[in-house]
């Protein structure tokens, strides 16, 4: 099973795809990521799975995922089938900023972070060509160049701006209909976010949610399809990573930032997790046989 690909993000918030075309169908099922998916299905017919359930999905159709929602899709390739996708995949907090100052958009993109809307699938998204331009306008200050995180973000803000209609129209917004579980997943995330950097004790989060930490744990990975530890993880390589790319701290200081004592596991779950040591990370990607 796929799970969270915590180097979504090391070295830039955002990844952007145009058009990539797909020579084969088959399942890219029960994977997630860290941040938020948009998935513009340019040409193709297939199929799309979450939250246990199968959609069928065609041409000019707009999908977007949560953060750690597991996922997958099926579309036909071959024998004269054509699937044709521009993907963006991004931290959410790449936008936040940028919305400070549009308050109907930011409370519409709150809604669509915290999984308050009811219908991620948005057919015929683009009655009018303005999303095929869109994408290719950005696609040709984005793709291949240097990070842009601002650039990115306007792209964002604008499909977003495409999107509130829909969903208005649809009138897809819930109001306070989480599940339980995915209420109690939430909340974990959150205390994850606020202790990461601490050693983790799996019974000081259950205290704080008042469950058991055996509850805590299959709640957990029922609802996201990782581990708490696999989630602790990918944090904090993530946060490390930015330590690496920003600071000139030490192997063991960030060790320490990110909630491990111990440099040498630090090393060695960095590495598992990117392929190469934090020394290694820090100078582009040299070779190096140090830590």
């Amino acid at each position: 099973m796929r799970i969270v690909e915590p180097e979504d993000f090391l070295k830039r918030p955002y990844l952007f795809s145009y058009q990539s075309a797909e020579v084969s169908g088959k399942w890219d099922i029960f994977h997630a990521h860290q941040g938020i998916e948009f998935l513009y299905i340019h040409e193709g017919e297939g199929q799309v799975i979450f939250d246990r359930q199968i959609y069928a999905a065609g041409s000019d159709t707009l999908i977007f995922f949560h953060p750690y929602q597991l996922h997958g899709t099926r579309m036909k390739a071959g024998g004269g089938n054509k699937y044709v996708r521009s993907m963006l995949l991004f931290d959410p907090a790449v936008v936040e900023s940028a919305l400070a100052g549009l308050p109907a958009l930011r409370d519409f993109y709150t809604h669509l972070r915290t999984g308050r809307l009811s219908v991620q699938m948005i057919p015929r998204f683009d009655t009018d060509g303005g999303v095929a331009r869109l994408l290719r306008r950005y696609a040709e200050r984005l793709c291949g160049g240097a990070e842009d995180t601002e650039t990115f973000a306007l792209l964002v803000i604008a499909v977003l701006d495409r999107m509130r209609p829909f969903a208005e129209a649809q009138n897809t917004y819930i109001k306070n209909d989480f599940s339980g579980e995915r209420r109690y997943a939430e909340q974990i995330m959150l205390w994850v976010e606020a202790h990461y950097a601490e050693e983790f004790q799996l019974s000081a989060l259950a205290d704080a949610l008042h469950l058991s930490p055996w509850y805590v744990s299959r709640l957990f990975r029922a609802v996201t399809g990782v581990s708490i530890t696999k989630y602790i993880t990918a944090r904090r390589i993530r946060q490390a990573c930015w330590l690496l790319g920003t600071t000139s701290r030490g192997v063991q200081q960030i060790a320490d930032m990110v909630g491990l004592s111990s440099a040498a596991y630090f090393c060695q779950i960095f590495k598992k997790a990117t392929g190469m040591t934090p020394l290694q990370y820090k100078r582009g990607g040299a070779v190096s046989d140090d830590c």
